[in-house]
């Protein structure tokens, strides 16, 4: 084996184990996309397609994972290895099973629907979610033809193109499919297309003080924004806490039963809390005592759920809640909302937070310790050191991107 090959064969096997962390931390676009590179590498790597097959059914490219079967399959049969290629026969059967089915139940919806039931997409923005009980009740009625290359790309489980050129693809929770004009199907495939590239890393780097809105929806948090400066907020939780330790970054601290973080970023009016359960448990007298808008924002998307409340004076006076297996809830004593627009949750809620100048940064309570999984390590009492979380976007052919939050100060406590 030459020098230039065995490196190749080296960078393989670290994508491959790379990719395989990723999808143990449930970062399957991550993993995905390092699978796609190792592949690239080397074709023949019977590894780097299973792993991709187990990777694309996480992500419901049920599609995806069968021709990935297939790949690794064909990869045996080269070398010679038959038998090892009739063991993939069996659960590359069940997958093709699964996504026929799926395709199955459009016929079971009633065709009451016309061309009336698709979304108005005359405001540009060229997609949305929509229910997947809308988006059938639209296969079931309207002429389509299936497009599994554009379910692929998307990393949907499936891909519907009617006649009239819109696209409909269903995701992985089912619960909400997502639907493209012919301008936002075209739009979106440019935006992956250009994934890797310099326009993504600036987006990704945009300066944290003009940030706004949701930043992710690929995460398990509970998060609490306070219309108020810091300083109230820590004042507030001063009264609550065991010890409070201002500025943790690069400290030891020692933790309790429950803890949070308080912060501020910079330029930003609203202040932020997360932690543990306890948290949950702040928004009413945080709103009663400090007198300003309180927002209790939930997202999960292992649950699949996501949602948020409003408190003025200790009371909800707006909550929205969408999730894979409740019906969708909404209720407000200070507006009234169009029925379709609460369809589109993750939309919906990013319009609510860009309404009230808000930003959720998808910063998670376990990224400001400096050990692996410290919701299942840390022991109350244990001493640990605070760091400042920091998010990495993989680059193709390039050094990854880092971005790190931007505080205007940061406060630890210990609840209890």
């Amino acid at each position: 084996m030459t020098q230039e090959n065995l490196e190749s064969t080296r960078q393989v096997k670290a994508l491959v184990e790379q990719a395989r962390k990723k999808a143990i931390d449930r970062r399957y676009q991550e993993a995905s996309a390092d699978l796609d590179q190792a592949i690239q590498l080397n074709p023949a790597d019977e590894t780097a397609h299973l792993m991709q097959a187990n990777v694309r059914v996480m992500l419901g490219d049920l599609h995806g994972a069968v021709k990935s079967y297939e790949k690794a399959q064909e990869t045996y049969l080269n070398k010679g290895e038959r038998q090892k290629a009739e063991i993939l026969e069996q659960p590359k059967q069940q997958l093709q099973q699964e996504y026929s089915d799926k395709l199955g139940i459009v016929d079971a919806i009633d065709r009451s629907a016309t061309l009336a039931d698709i979304p108005d997409l005359s405001t540009g923005r060229g997609m949305r979610q929509i229910t997947a009980k809308r988006a059938k009740r639209i296969l079931a009625s309207l002429p389509y033809q299936q497009d599994p290359d554009f379910a692929q790309q998307t990393r949907s489980g499936n891909a519907f193109v009617l006649k009239n050129g819109v696209t409909l693809t269903s995701s992985h929770s089912s619960k909400y499919w997502t639907y493209y004009s012919q301008a936002g199907r075209k739009a979106h495939l440019e935006f992956l297309a250009n994934f890797d590239k310099e326009e993504s890393s600036m987006n990704f780097l945009r300066p944290w003080s003009t940030r706004r809105g949701i930043e992710t929806t690929d995460y398990n948090n509970f998060v609490i924004l306070v219309r108020a400066g810091l300083s109230s907020l820590a004042d507030f939780l001063s009264a609550r806490a065991v010890e409070t330790v201002p500025d943790p970054i690069g400290q030891t601290v020692t933790v309790g039963n429950e803890n949070a973080f308080a912060f501020q970023l910079q330029e930003h009016p609203w202040s932020i809390v997360i932690g543990t359960s306890a948290v949950e448990q702040l928004p009413v007298p945080l709103s009663q005592t400090l007198g300003v808008d309180v927002i209790a924002y939930t997202c999960s998307d292992t649950a699949g759920c996501i949602g948020y409340e409003l408190y003025r004076q200790g009371t909800v006076v707006e909550e929205y809640a969408a999730g894979s297996d409740e019906p969708l809830h909404f209720h407000s004593n200070i507006r009234q909302v169009d029925d379709m627009l609460l369809e589109d949750c993750y939309v919906f809620i990013e319009e609510f937070f860009l309404d009230h100048d808000a930003y959720e940064p998808g910063i998670s309570y376990q990224q400001f310790f400096d050990i692996a999984y410290p919701q299942f390590r840390l022991q109350p009492n244990s001493t640990v050191t605070i760091r400042s979380p920091e998010f990495r976007l993989v680059l193709s052919g390039s050094p990854d991107a880092v971005s790190v939050p931007e505080f205007e100060r940061v406060y630890f406590c210990r609840l209890a």
